[in-house]
């Protein structure tokens, strides 16, 4: 045994000590009891807030060096350590149910405290890979996440609302999947929460839950037994991006992208609404471009919308030139160089759409696409070859009659 671990193995002893003493006063690890500046940040800066929680960028914070400790402490003496810090978490949570409305504090570093405890390896890709087995993951969220998520108020206890999604979140694939499949309603409901913390981890809880596997490497969760839900989620999700604050969310707009996907041919009937909407965002956006992952899902969402639409239905494909056609005509009039290469990919899907000629909409645009400078921007390259090699393969009699001269 080296010298830290021996330093280790006395800390644990002296903490079994103090943890059997009967006049313990202060029963709350007070470096995990969410601060002042946490609940600051967590209003009045929810950006940063999300950036810091989720992307794991608070290192430099006290609860994050007090959880580091913990987990340091679990490594050696998993045994003792989870014993002495679960009678903390009883502790606070059954200060929570004194005066859940004073007290809520104890029960937010209580859920953060078990997060710590049983979390041995994580990836931000696949939430906790490895838990400690000591701490019964299911149990504690049917008893103490799931309530707060069932109440009456999506606006109720903002904090709590956010850590219960986010042990939803990182604890996905050790609750099992009927209790997933019971959270996804109470997720959707959560898209419609004020605080723009809470609504946007439900969108990233969504999202998270929609790429697990399961066996044969399909979806864990199926487009079946999503189908009750469809109308509601889509309705939800656009909705969020009304909400103050979420106009360019990446989070709500990665969830629709990954909900279109998962869903596949269930979300056809609701395509005129659901492309009117995306439009109207993608000319909103493309006044003023500041969010490129917003701005990247928002794309994948149009294109997706195009392939799952016209596989089943290919003459459906005038619709969407219909809908986009104005918007695109805009943004390369205005030369919006972030949309440009986005616009020349979408052309692209919707030209390999048509079965016969193309059409006289795409011909007058031809001779424009040969123009130098915009070969000069090396991101509009591999786009603009796929667009010229789409109208090679649907028409190129047409562009040796028409348009001789300008090849």
């Amino acid at each position: 045994m080296n010298v830290m671990e021996k330093y280790l193995e006395s800390l644990v002893k002296r903490g079994i000590v103090i943890n059997n003493k009967k006049d313990l006063s202060i029963k709350t690890p007070v470096y995990f009891i969410f601060s002042a500046a946490d609940e600051e940040a967590f209003e009045d800066n929810s950006e940063e807030y999300i950036r810091r929680d989720l992307e794991g960028s608070d290192i430099d914070t006290r609860r994050r060096a007090a959880c580091d400790l913990v987990r340091g402490l679990c490594k050696f003496f998993e045994g003792p350590v989870t014993g002495i810090f679960s009678g903390y978490v009883n502790s606070m949570l059954q200060e929570y149910a004194k005066n859940p409305s004073v007290n809520w504090k104890h029960k937010d570093a209580a859920i953060y405290l078990v997060t710590s405890l049983a979390s041995k390896a994580q990836t931000q890709k696949h939430g906790i890979t490895q838990a400690n087995e000591l701490v019964n993951l299911t149990e504690f969220f049917v008893n103490h996440i799931q309530p707060d998520l069932k109440s009456a108020s999506v606006n109720e206890f903002p904090v709590l609302k956010a850590d219960g999604i986010k042990y939803i979140m990182i604890f996905r694939n050790q609750v099992p999947k009927e209790q997933l499949l019971l959270s996804i309603p109470l997720l959707i409901n959560h898209l419609q929460a004020e605080s723009i913390v809470v609504h946007t981890y439900a969108a990233h809880a969504l999202e998270r839950l929609f790429t697990m596997r399961g066996t044969n490497n399909t979806t864990l969760i199926t487009a079946a037994e999503m189908a009750p839900f469809v109308e509601v989620l889509l309705t939800n999700l656009f909705k969020a991006l009304t909400l103050p604050g979420s106009s360019e969310n990446e989070y709500i707009m990665k969830a629709i992208m990954r909900s279109f996907s998962l869903l596949q041919e269930s979300i056809i009937p609701y395509i005129p609404s659901v492309i009117t909407q995306l439009t109207q965002k993608l000319l909103a956006v493309s006044k003023n471009p500041s969010k490129p992952h917003f701005n990247h899902y928002m794309f994948e969402s149009i294109c997706l919308s195009i392939r799952i639409t016209c596989k089943a239905n290919p003459d459906a494909v005038g619709s969407f030139e219909e809908a986009l056609f104005m918007v695109f005509t805009e943004i390369l009039q205005n030369d919006v160089q972030e949309f440009i290469p986005y616009v020349f990919q979408v052309m692209s899907l919707l030209l390999e759409m048509h079965k016969n000629e193309i059409p006289s909409s795409y011909m007058a645009l031809f001779p424009h696409l040969l123009q130098p400078v915009l070969w000069e921007r090396t991101g509009n390259i591999p786009p603009l070859v796929r667009l010229l090699q789409a109208y090679l393969e649907r028409g190129a009699n047409t562009i040796a009659s028409a348009a001789a001269d300008k090849i």
